[in-house]
Formats: structure tokens, sequence, C-alpha cells
């Protein structure tokens, strides 16, 4: 039987209202980039830093477990000032494009498990290549080199299709797959290269497949049956929905303050934080989650 027959389309129930919301949220523009409105950016700044408090609730084993390691302990102290030095939006933004771009990849090309053959392996690192690729494609005309990340994009696209599917055909003893299949386990294989095509004909803000993450992270329980269970789950929800609503309520007093007094400077020093915390966020994630690819794990010693 196939690896993927026993896949649930949980994650593809989530993953594409979640995708489609984001788009749709940010689809009203001031300057013909989708993600570039007051509401779009409440949104995302409410949403993302519940997210990045839920993040550290739930890290805390990891975190510990980092500690009491010499490099991760040592990176993880590093990390702090790092991420919040003032670089400026010029240096600080093409910079974290490409450091969520790898985070994005990895969280989405990591999500289900499976065997740790080499065979397998060499399938879940092309797919990698292909989830790269679309994102790089999709923000592409949101980053200062357009041409050049595009044609990137693109190119992760082929080639890492072409050695997907190339890597799977190697794989003899879990027969044939089916669009099913593959879409309950790759999803990006389609779903990245369809929404790269899109972002041809519109800018695309490279928040907006932040938020994408975010909201899709919202409902993991629900996209991953079993991860958490009776009073553990009641809890998420309860703590999911109270820092969700509490943040946005904050960043619609902010906005709210912004317009009446003609105040910039509050909405400024949350955009460097959102900006710093998301730094820290990816790289704390490398160091701590027990999600990592072996070969992160490695590279860090945090196995």
């Amino acid at each position: 039987m196939s690896v993927t027959n026993a896949l649930s389309p949980n994650r593809l129930l989530i993953l594409v209202p979640s995708l489609i919301f984001s788009f749709f949220w940010a689809a009203t523009t001031d300057n013909g980039t989708l993600g570039s409105t007051s509401s779009f950016n409440i949104l995302l700044l409410g949403t993302t830093f519940a997210h990045y408090i839920l993040g550290l609730v739930y890290s805390v084993r990891g975190l510990s477990h980092s500690w009491n390691r010499d490099r991760p302990k040592t990176l993880l102290l590093l990390l702090i000032p790092i991420a919040f030095i003032p670089l400026g939006k010029d240096w600080l933004i093409p910079v974290l494009v490409f450091y969520f771009g790898i985070h994005h990849a990895l969280s989405e090309s990591y999500f289900v498990r499976s065997q740790g053959t080499p065979e397998m392996t060499q399938v879940r690192t092309s797919n990698l290549i292909v989830v790269i690729g679309s994102y790089f494609a999709i923000v592409s005309r949101d980053t200062r080199f357009e041409e050049l990340v595009f044609i990137l994009g693109w190119g992760g696209i082929v080639i890492g299709t072409i050695a997907w599917f190339w890597s799977r055909r190697r794989l003899q003893s879990l027969g044939k797959i089916t669009l099913k299949e593959v879409l309950y386990a790759y999803p990006w294989l389609i779903i990245g290269p369809a929404f790269g095509v899109l972002s041809y004909f519109i800018k695309v803000d490279w928040r907006v497949i932040v938020l994408y993450h975010v909201v899709f992270y919202i409902f993991l329980p629900l996209a991953r049956p079993g991860m958490l269970n009776g009073p553990s789950l009641k809890t998420y929800w309860l703590r999911t929905v109270s820092l969700n609503l509490g943040c946005l309520a904050g960043m619609v007093f902010l906005y709210w303050y912004v317009r009446t007094y003609q105040n910039v400077l509050p909405l400024a020093i949350t955009e460097g934080i959102f900006y710093g915390w998301t730094f820290l966020h990816i790289s704390w994630s490398f160091l701590i989650s027990g999600a990592n690819p072996m070969w992160v794990k490695k590279l860090l010693k945090t196995a």
C-alpha cells in the first residue's frame, strides 16, 4: 500500500481555504500590490503576534532541550540582540523575504512524516525545492531583483518537479501514486505553481504568504488529527481564540490611534517588533522544533 494512501485530506481542507482567504483578504489594494491595505496589516500583525506567542508557549520543551546543548544555547543567546538590530527596511526586508521562504518550505515539505529511506529523502528534497521555488515565484514581483527571483523561482519549480517524478518512479514498492494522493501528501506540487502563475499577473506582497502560514497554523489540530486530544485540545482552542482576539483588538486600537492623533511612531515601533520577532521566531524554530528534518538537527546539533 502506498505511503500516501493512509493520509487524511484534513491538511488539504485547511491549506486551500487558508491560502484563498489570505489572498482574498489582501485583494483590496492601495497601490496595485496584494497585501498593502490597513485592514490587511491589522489582520497580519494581530494573528502573527498571536502565532508567535503560541509558538513560545508550545516550545518550552524544545527550548529546554536546546538550552542544554552548547551550540543551540549559544545561537539562541546570539539571536535575541541580532533580531532587533535596526538595519532599516532596505536591508531587513530582503533578508526576511528569503529567510521566511526557507521556513515556509521546510514547514510545508516536512509536515507529513514518513520513512527515512534514501529514496523517500530524495522525494522530500525535490518537493522542498518545488515549495521554495513556488514561494519565490509568487513573491518575485515584490522583490528588488524581480526578474532574477522569478527565474530562480520557476527554475526551482521545474527542476524540483522533474526530480520529484524521477525519485518517485524509483519507489517501486509504493506503487503508482494517484492525483488525490499527490494532493494529500505533496499539495504544493500543484498549488504552488498555480499560484505562481497567478502572481505573474498580480503583484503579491510576501507577507500574504506569512498570513497564509499563520492562518493555517491556527487550525493545526484539524490539519493533523490526533496531535492534541481531550483537555489539551480544549486548552489549545481557548488560548488560540483568546490570543488572536486580544492581539487583533490591540491592532485595531493601534490603527485608530494613529489615524486619530496622526502619530505614526507607535505603528513604526510595532512594525519593528514584528520584523525582529519574525526573524527570531524563524531562527528559534530551526533550533527548538522537533518537526525539523534530521539534516537541520544534525547541522545545528539539536538531535
